[in-house]
């Protein structure tokens, strides 16, 4: 979703820039910037970041999101039963952002049943249309379907829980 534009604005600095892109989590990504195999990382910012120079780029608020034939497309307040009683479908539970979600339905005392673990977001985006379950994105990763209305976004509760996204690079590189 970012970069293609992050390219397009590289390459209109500097035609030649060879360029190689991994993805993976941060965790994956971090691995790769303190083993020399990449020199700049594009993720959230990890918690421990020691040796590495962070530079905050935006920062984002997971939600809700449900195909709009959910019921919890009316509109309601969502009770912590109904959040309980959901077939969640997440994203790599090794991920930063799934441990984020986890610890934020852990102080709201929920346990999520998970129905389904994907590694892709334009899978899980698919799963959501046709109702089998709901999960917690962000409104960037599925700003095409918000716009077709295929799907709906919630916040999570009271309390949001936000991401913040980060270049990250080792501290000992000049970039």
């Amino acid at each position: 979703h970012i970069l293609p534009k992050v390219i397009r604005e590289l390459k209109k600095n500097d035609a030649a820039i060879e360029l190689r892109i991994e993805s993976g989590d941060t965790p994956r990504t971090v691995e790769l910037l303190r083993s020399n195999k990449v020199d700049l990382a594009l993720g959230i910012a990890p918690e421990n970041s020691n040796g590495l120079e962070l530079r905050p780029i935006f920062r984002d608020e997971l939600m809700f999101v449900f195909s709009v034939s959910h019921p919890w497309s009316d509109g309601r307040p969502i009770t912590r039963d109904e959040i309980r009683a959901q077939q969640f479908i997440i994203y790599q539970r090794a991920s930063v952002t799934a441990e984020m979600i986890d610890e934020h339905f852990r102080q709201l005392d929920i346990v999520p049943s998970v129905a389904m673990e994907v590694d892709s977001i334009g899978a899980i985006t698919e799963l959501l249309k046709l109702n089998l379950g709901v999960s917690v994105l962000a409104p960037w990763t599925v700003e095409q379907e918000l716009t077709r209305k295929t799907l709906k976004m919630r916040p999570l509760g009271a309390k949001p829980l936000r991401r913040q996204w980060s270049a990250i690079s080792l501290a000992t590189r000049r970039m």
